[in-house]
């Protein structure tokens, strides 16, 4: 399967957050990003780390 690449507003939809926002979080490294051009894409695989990574916060026991 050929691993698509989307743009940050495609991010923005599938996480509902704001445009502003996914570039933040490129910006801080907490959603890796290349650049074609000006501007930023991302690999579908980064998406599917993300949701793991998102899931998995929700679901961590508090000490």
């Amino acid at each position: 399967m050929e691993n698509q690449v989307l743009t940050p507003n495609d991010i923005a939809r599938i996480f509902n957050i704001s445009k502003h926002t996914v570039y933040e979080l490129i910006k801080r490294g907490e959603l890796r990003a290349f650049k074609v051009g000006n501007r930023f894409r991302i690999e579908q695989s980064e998406v599917e780390r993300m949701k793991k990574m998102a899931w998995s916060k929700k679901h961590v026991e508090p000490n």
